[in-house]
């Protein structure tokens, strides 16, 4: 019976700085700039035009975002992403070089993680979640934005000019996506009224919108409170995941290939002068925003255990080896997430966090259901979104795989 929770478990395993250089991708309220395309009663998938806003997805088909109207004046921006993105065309060695790697960007470019094309369809970017409270815990009606996941930068790149390969062409553009959306939310969706807004995301979403919330804050009108919400994307820097296409030497590489240089942080980069590309883990990039975030992980994160500590799988979900042969080295990863955590998020920021000694990724809340599912966090998150003051909660119990409560699904 174990073993059922945790492949539920496993199964949520893939739950998963302004832009400088595109003053020419201005977005105006002509309707010549977006493509509307219905997709239910509920929402409408909205297309910006490539050559007007500057908005591509990998292969230079139009990116779109998913706008689910609300009643109220609150917003919510979802990003999604799966797994790292791309940063070359070659597969990784891991991989034997054979195509398919999501990290191959010509690869990537033929799947819906890459290209919105119609044959793509299905992409990462068809649900939606109001994460906005009120002080009484309601979140009423909100304007939800659901990103597309198909730039294989997480929203990070910036590159002018397409890149060539093999006689195709390729376009980072992943933070002129976001910027984009948001401006054009602005002029015709009404986004300039909204009393607060949230941006969103789980997993690898959660770790990109942890780079660009204060990116984002500068284009939202000064009348909108602004928040960031992470459930899963809080990565410490690990020495032993900056070996050759391991996790933080892919950030590394994604970082060189999407010209990320100017998307992050300044001060951040200038601080790590030397690894600049570490401003894309939480660590470091927390310490120099500006905008309010909260943070829902566990500090022994069971993907990242796998991921960045490079335990096995199997024995990790399968196995509870986190509890068995494999406790110490669990034990030892936890306490250095948590000394990161704890030197990042401090007292004199306004950032929060609910932080879960259980063995989880996104899935920590009972029977493995969702982090802000569980009444526990949501109802820290609740009261410290009506009032960003420094709010963190952190079990410290040790490694565990107590999510459902002893109840096995």
């Amino acid at each position: 019976m174990p073993k059922l929770f945790l492949s539920v478990l496993a199964g949520l395993l893939a739950c998963s700085a302004a832009l400088t250089k595109h003053s020419q991708h201005r977005m105006s309220t002509s309707m010549s700039k977006v493509h509307r395309m219905h997709r239910g009663d509920d929402s409408t998938d909205v297309a910006l035009d490539v050559d007007t806003t500057g908005a591509a997805c990998l292969d230079g088909s139009p990116f779109y975002f998913t706008y689910y109207p609300g009643t109220s004046s609150h917003w919510t921006i979802q990003f999604h992403s799966v797994s790292v993105g791309c940063y070359g065309f070659e597969g990784k060695p891991t991989d034997g070089g054979e195509s398919g790697s999501d990290t191959n960007c010509a690869d990537r470019a033929e799947k819906a993680t890459g290209s919105s094309s119609e044959e793509h369809d299905g992409s990462t970017s068809s649900n939606c979640q109001c994460r906005n409270y009120d002080d009484a815990g309601s979140n009423a009606s909100c304007h939800c934005v659901s990103l597309l996941n198909c730039d294989g930068s997480m929203l990070g790149g910036y590159i002018e000019d397409p890149i060539e390969n093999e006689g195709q062409f390729y376009y980072s553009r992943g933070r002129r996506n976001l910027n984009a959306t948001i401006e054009l939310l602005l002029e015709e969706y009404g986004l300039n009224d909204a009393s607060d807004v949230v941006l969103y995301g789980q997993s690898g979403a959660g770790a990109a919108v942890t780079v660009a919330v204060d990116a984002a804050r500068e284009l939202i009108p000064e009348t909108a409170a602004v928040r960031g919400l992470s459930v899963g994307g809080f990565v410490p820097e690990w020495e032993d995941a900056k070996e050759d296409y391991k996790y933080i030497d892919e950030m590394k590489r994604m970082y060189e290939f999407h010209g990320m240089e100017d998307q992050l942080s300044k001060d951040c980069t200038s601080a790590h002068a030397d690894e600049p590309w570490l401003c894309m883990l939480a660590p470091h990039a927390v310490k120099h925003l500006k905008t309010p975030m909260f943070f829902m992980n566990s500090h022994y994160d069971a993907w990242q255990l796998i991921k960045i500590d490079d335990l096995e799988r199997q024995d990790i979900y399968e196995n509870m080896s986190g509890i068995g042969k494999d406790h110490e080295e669990v034990e030892r990863y936890g306490a250095e997430w948590l000394s990161q955590f704890e030197e990042s998020v401090t007292s004199d920021t306004k950032h929060g966090a609910y932080i879960t000694s259980c063995m989880c990724h996104c899935g920590c809340g009972p029977n493995a259901t969702d982090f802000i599912d569980w009444d526990e966090p949501k109802l820290s998150y609740i009261q410290w979104y009506t009032n960003p003051t420094y709010t963190v909660y952190v079990d410290p119990d040790e490694a565990n795989y107590d999510c459902n409560n002893g109840e096995l699904p």
